[in-house]
């Protein structure tokens, strides 16, 4: 498969878009333990793509518009790396116990909340708009 100027623009157009979020929200009082911000993104981030996905499959979206929010926003906005310097600072904090439950929240709960996201969205789509 060949990845074309436009395609690879669009992704960077969108990621640059979904970082500067992730950054103003991990900026943000949101929480009053900052790095639970990184948390708070990644699951808003699960919660948004079983959204999205749920859209892009019942109105059969362009590729392109998967490029922008799913492989660009969507991947800019959530960061595993940022996640995976959190859990490594706590557990070297020594605050090991923190660090497992803020990794098991972020995976089981970011899973959970994408997969109920997917499943209510296609649900209100049946309902409000069925499909032929």
């Amino acid at each position: 498969m060949s990845v074309t100027l436009s395609e690879t623009l669009l992704v960077a157009l969108g990621g640059a878009g979904g970082a500067v979020v992730r950054f103003l929200v991990q900026q943000s009082q949101l929480c009053s333990v900052k790095t639970y911000n990184t948390m708070i993104v990644n699951l808003a981030g699960c919660l948004l793509i079983g959204i999205v996905w749920a859209l892009f499959m019942r109105f059969q979206a362009p590729g392109w518009l998967s490029r922008l929010v799913v492989a660009g926003f969507l991947g800019g906005f959530t960061t595993f790396s940022a996640f995976a310097l959190d859990v490594v600072a706590m557990s070297g904090d020594g605050r090991l116990r923190e660090a497992l439950v803020y990794l098991s929240l972020s995976v089981i709960g970011g899973v959970a909340l994408c997969l109920a996201a997917l499943k209510a969205t296609t649900a209100i789509l049946n309902t409000i708009a069925p499909q032929p």
